[in-house]
């Protein structure tokens, strides 16, 4: 009896969702005995990220047959830092013009889970479309139950907030050049500078996260020259425009988080993908402790704008019945295991 409502909840989640979801595929990376495969910690890491991925995938309305986002993910044992979001974040491909069908906006860099879902085709074969990479230092609650203690961070939060960025809120697909000098030739303020297969060249485009950002005047980066861009950035006031989520936040522009220039004068790479704490949103800046915050509209919103096609955002009450049907299958299985 026990097996059977646990099998419920599971089913009465799924068939909430939508019938052809995306597939995250997550390539563990970490040597034996570390990070995701921790003797101590792996499994739990790894169904927290698993959960977060299933959460992502059946929200979200695959545009072929088969759409799969693959991520490569790892723990850097190496890292010093303490930061609540993914350690780091490299985007595997980025695609514009007649790289991705020319399905979407002229002129813009799209990063490859969403160039595919616009184009309507894999577009990168089986390579990682970007990787995640994690710091070991964040004291992370594993439970799936949304309860992380006074000092835990919620991993499973943690991971939906990685999938975000992969999604759309990833630094480099938008991403402003801190250095003044760069490999690639940009300036502070500039934009990526993309490979474009149909010029064969490297013109520098502006992401599609960009096109939705504006300053407190209302001048969109886009029509501002590098040190005004520059500028805007650590202003402070910078808003999303985007109908869906200006929807979401009750008609409202979308305040953006802005960050602090470094010390060598640089810009953050990370300066745009989250939102002002005030608005309590999955991707807010800061993350607390203590907190699990679930997919939420503006998060949705935002992702709808740059392109993706999204179901509606289960009830909590829908992730409670899961977050039982899973406990409750646990508790069996340890049962069995000690009779």
């Amino acid at each position: 009896m026990i097996k059977k409502i646990a099998l419920a909840c599971a089913v009465s989640f799924a068939a909430a969702a939508h019938a052809a979801p995306v597939t995250f595929n997550f390539i563990y990376q970490d040597a034996a005995g570390v990070g995701f495969n921790d003797a101590t910690l792996g499994a739990q890491r790894k169904a927290a990220l698993q959960l977060a991925g299933q959460t992502w995938g059946d929200m979200l309305v695959a545009s072929y047959a088969g759409e799969t986002i693959n991520i490569a993910v790892s723990f850097n044992t190496a890292s010093t830092s303490s930061s609540p979001v993914a350690g780091a974040s490299t985007v595997g491909s980025v695609y514009a013009n007649a790289g991705l069908d020319n399905k979407g906006n002229i002129n813009t860099v799209y990063t490859a889970p969403l160039a595919e879902h616009l184009a309507g085709r894999n577009l990168n074969g089986s390579s990682a479309d970007y990787t995640l990479t994690f710091s070991p230092n964040v004291p992370t609650y594993l439970g799936l139950d949304g309860q992380p203690g006074a000092g835990q961070f919620d991993f499973e939060t943690y991971a939906q907030r990685g999938i975000a960025q992969v999604l759309g809120y990833a630094g480099n697909s938008r991403i402003y050049r801190g250095a003044t000098t760069h490999a690639d030739g940009a300036v502070k303020g500039g934009f990526y500078r993309a490979y474009d297969p149909a010029t064969n060249s490297y013109p520098r485009y502006a992401g599609i996260y960009d096109t939705f950002v504006v300053d407190g005047n209302g001048t969109s980066l886009l029509a501002m020259t590098d040190a005004q861009r520059a500028t805007a950035l650590t202003s402070g006031s910078l808003y999303w425009t985007g109908a869906n989520a200006v929807a979401a936040n009750g008609g409202a522009l979308v305040k953006l988080s802005v960050l602090a220039p470094n010390a060598d004068g640089s810009i953050a790479s990370n300066t745009l993908t989250t939102l002002d704490g005030s608005l309590n949103s999955l991707m807010s800046f800061p993350a607390y402790a203590g907190v699990s915050r679930p997919i939420d509209g503006l998060t949705v919103g935002m992702l709808k704008d740059m392109g993706w096609n999204i179901a509606a955002v289960p009830e909590p009450s829908t992730y409670a019945m899961l977050f039982a049907g899973l406990g409750i299958i646990g508790l069996t299985a340890r049962r069995r295991l000690q009779s």
